[in-house]
């Protein structure tokens, strides 16, 4: 069985043993400041009710931590695997997740991202034997050490709370804040908590993610296998060569606490080996600050810096240029493509001009009214805050591209279930149960308001099914012959 590795996250992050806060920590939070969490059960368990795999975790860390190599979903997958067998889950994997949970599956709710009571893997699963002794309470850390390592701070709808928290501790180094016993009194003196909305859903952490991690964590594969290879020796010489340029771009910052340090190597099983990566502190840790004295601080807003790295991820330079340029919401005006060059020509076969002029006629009758379902106002939706989790990276038009009835290849599998009136006109030549589904709802909308009707998968066979008895054809497939 591989060891348990104490620095996988880089030397001196938190704890696994490191106590939960009272409050909302988004996904994105979770992982970027304290990824040693992913061995408490209970974070294990809200992540994979909320449709985490090992892929998209790995996905997620690479995407917020600085590591030397990037996280492989298969470490990923065995971090927590011990951690839930340990628990008394035997047997345990994350596809079988649900059936170790069915008692509790009914009360489940998917937007809750409170980590009261979470619980630490000293007090699920101790450590047993020789590293029993390390079953202790992790000591609080300063704020400004909990971004070690981030390679990116959470932004947008990913971040809440905790992020602010850092942001300010990175500010006002002169002041000492630690975590979590002084995350309510932070927050607090930062306006209050913030109230989290179906943006901060884990959902909307994982699942824009999960498109791209299958590629990127597979390219990652090869770096991570050579590791153990003949070639591990000219890695470790090219990482240590990366290190030394780069530690040019840094300054110093608090240490972590002795006590921390102790335990994590107590837990390695070792002590820090030679060619090790040590925490380089960013160059924005001193940043210069105002003095105490006259700051309002619940009216100032405090922003996290841009960390130093040689490249950056196309994923994160989309969101915050996005998310900085977009001021509109819903009423953003969508630009419809006008189709030219899809028009083909009119069909060779000779069509009956009175059929042609019955169908034409026919479509004018005014359509029947189908009573639209209701809609939970808490349900997963694009908006604005979430706009850009669901286009295309380097989207001319974010609200296009989410909103485009091709984006997905068809209706989405899984939420945001898009409204169907909102979606892009399918193409002219397009006359499948999708294109007329969508069609037939704009009409509706048109007509009657209707704004409910969704791509999920019930609501499209009950439009089909009202389609065809009382046989609404759309003005495309008539023009194009097919009716």
């Amino acid at each position: 069985m591989p060891r348990s590795v104490a620095n996988a996250f880089g030397r001196g992050s938190p704890s696994w043993n490191l106590e939960f806060p009272e409050g909302n920590l988004t996904a994105a939070e979770i992982i970027a400041y304290c990824p040693h969490w992913l061995k408490s059960i209970d974070v294990i368990d809200r992540f994979i009710r909320n449709g985490a795999t090992s892929t998209v975790l790995a996905a997620v860390v690479n995407e917020f931590r600085d590591l030397p190599v990037k996280m492989h979903r298969n470490s990923l997958c065995i971090m927590m695997q011990n951690a839930m067998r340990a628990a008394d889950y035997e047997g345990w994997t994350a596809g079988s997740h649900q059936q170790h949970v069915r008692d509790t599956l009914s009360e489940w709710d998917e937007s809750d991202i409170s980590v009261t009571g979470f619980r630490c893997p000293w007090e699920t699963h101790p450590k047993q034997g020789n590293a029993a002794g390390c079953n202790l309470r992790a000591k609080p850390m300063n704020f400004r050490d909990l971004a070690r390592h981030v390679a990116q701070h959470p932004s947008g709808p990913d971040a809440l709370d905790l992020t602010r928290c850092v942001a300010y501790a990175l500010s006002h180094p002169n002041q000492n804040y630690f975590f979590p016993t002084d995350f309510e009194r932070l927050v607090n003196r930062l306006g209050g908590p913030r109230d989290p909305v179906l943006a901060n859903a884990d959902t909307h952490v994982f699942q824009p993610r999960t498109r791209k991690a299958t590629a990127d964590i597979g390219r990652s594969s090869p770096q991570i296998e050579n590791a153990g290879t003949r070639k591990s020796t000219r890695l470790a010489k090219k990482l240590s060569q990366t290190l030394r340029d780069t530690s040019s771009a840094t300054t110093n910052v608090d240490s972590p606490t002795k006590d921390n340090e102790d335990a994590e190597s107590k837990i390695g099983g070792k002590r820090k080996r030679r060619g090790e990566e040590e925490y380089e502190p960013t160059a924005f840790d001193n940043a210069s600050v105002s003095s105490d004295d006259d700051i309002d601080v619940a009216e100032e807003e405090f922003a996290l810096p841009p960390t130093p790295r040689g490249r950056g991820r196309p994923a994160a330079k989309k969101a915050r240029l996005a998310i900085r340029d977009l001021t509109t919401a819903e009423n953003t005006p969508i630009i419809r493509k006008t189709n030219s060059h899809h028009q083909l020509a009119q069909p060779s076969v000779t069509i009956d001009p009175s059929l042609t002029e019955l169908a034409s006629q026919y479509n004018q009758h005014v359509p029947a009214r189908l009573n639209p379902p209701t809609l939970s106002p808490h349900r997963l939706k694009v908006d604005h805050n979430s706009v850009l989790l669901y286009s295309e990276i380097g989207a001319l038009n974010p609200w296009a591209s989410a909103l485009s009835s091709t984006r997905f290849n068809g209706p989405r599998t899984s939420a945001p279930f898009r409204e169907l009136h909102r979606l892009t006109d399918p193409a002219l030549h397009d006359t499948s149960d999708w294109a007329e589904n969508i069609r037939w709802a704009k009409q509706q909308f048109r007509m009657y308001g209707s704004e409910t009707w969704t791509e999920y998968d019930y609501h499209l066979e009950v439009i089909t099914d009202h389609r065809r008895g009382t046989h609404w054809v759309s003005e495309e497939a008539i023009t194009f012959g097919i009716f």
